[in-house]
């Protein structure tokens, strides 16, 4: 009768053992006892640091280690293999690499660095994956400061209802203008065939450059060369002001099949959208064909300088009835309330008169 009591007991222990173990968190997650750090600051300087002191000035993960801030003063920790592999793959949205890696080898430090430079980005792939400071994770927090499409689509207004402020768009991504619509999108980050210049997303296709998209946050845009552009691709910038652009339209070439409306930019197929914010617009090149303005009753200034006289039709203005200023090679337009004038480049501006 001993012997089984002392069983039972036993085996009660063992239990309870066990019960506790799974309470407890996994062992790479506890504080690691005497874990320090060596910074070497910008002035020349080293610090050991412990963790709590570090994570005070922590400001990010750099490429080759932890950085920190204090008081003005900027340092780093060196980083471990573990950490110099993850932030690679974290960087550079490769999923696969993200899933293989072994986070167990980070120290504490390295692990609060990435989780507050990824923990905020959704890797987006057929679904939107995270980075928790264990690992990858599907699913999850549905607000993100910034999204890397890796491949496909996004769902419809997926970066409004995300709050994103920065998008990547991956090589294998099929993105568009329409992804940023209502977003409050300020920068485009991406990986070839697509760049970003001049803050504007760009395709590389075997028909030439193509504007895609630009940020939705967008005030003032100087757009890059292209050969042509997608349907709307300005379409996200509803607070525009000013825009210096290549051509008006779709394309640098005009042809019967393109459209020449410089308001097709703003177009979301089945009507115009030029934002009533934007009053100034410069032209650099291409045609400027008749009706080009028909939809932009809301733009003050024109520039156009530097285009062919030929190549202005002298109607291109119909419909640009908030006009006040034009600025063009061509000397003959008849503009009723206008005054005109040469200018040093020998263009013509012309001026509404007052009262008109």
């Amino acid at each position: 009768m001993g012997r089984k009591l002392l069983t039972y007991a036993l085996a009660a222990l063992l239990f309870a053992g066990c019960a506790l173990m799974m309470l407890l968190p996994p062992p790479h997650a506890l504080p690691r006892a005497g874990e320090t750090y060596v910074c070497r600051w910008e002035d020349g300087t080293s610090t050991e640091e412990d963790f709590s002191h570090a994570y005070a000035a922590l400001a990010g993960a750099a490429p080759e280690g932890v950085f920190l801030a204090r008081e003005e003063l900027r340092g780093s920790v060196a980083g471990s293999a573990a950490y110099r592999s993850a932030r690679e793959a974290l960087s550079a949205g490769d999923l696969a690499a993200m899933y293989a890696l072994d986070y167990a080898g980070l120290t504490r430090l390295e692990r609060a660095a990435l989780l507050r430079s990824y923990g905020s980005t959704a890797y987006y792939a057929d679904g939107a994956f995270r980075f928790t400071g264990e690992g990858v994770a599907e699913g999850g927090v549905d607000r993100f400061d910034r999204v890397a499409l890796l491949i496909g689509k996004l769902p419809a207004h997926y970066l409004e209802k995300a709050g994103a402020s920065v998008v990547f768009v991956g090589a294998l991504a099929r993105f568009s203008a329409e992804d940023l619509i209502g977003s409050r999108v300020e920068e485009i980050a991406a990986e070839a065939p697509y760049s970003v210049e001049y803050g504007a997303l760009v395709l590389e296709t075997a028909g030439g450059r193509r504007l895609v998209a630009v940020p939705a946050a967008a005030t003032a845009l100087t757009l890059p060369e292209t050969a042509f552009s997608d349907e709307g691709a300005l379409l996200p910038a509803e607070r525009l002001v000013s825009l210096t652009l290549p051509y008006a339209g779709e394309a640098l070439r005009p042809a019967p099949s393109r459209s020449a409306e410089f308001a097709w930019l703003f177009s979301d197929g089945d009507d115009y959208f030029v934002p009533a914010s934007l009053k100034t617009v410069k032209i650099t090149g291409g045609t400027i064909a008749p009706l080009c303005f028909y939809h932009c009753p809301q733009v003050e200034t024109i520039d156009l300088c530097g285009i062919p006289a030929n190549d202005v039709s002298p109607r291109a203005f119909d419909g640009a009835l908030g006009l006040k200023e034009l600025h063009t090679s061509r000397p003959d337009l008849t503009l009723s309330g206008f005054t005109k004038q040469v200018a040093p480049c020998g263009c013509t501006i012309y001026t509404r008169s007052i009262g008109e």
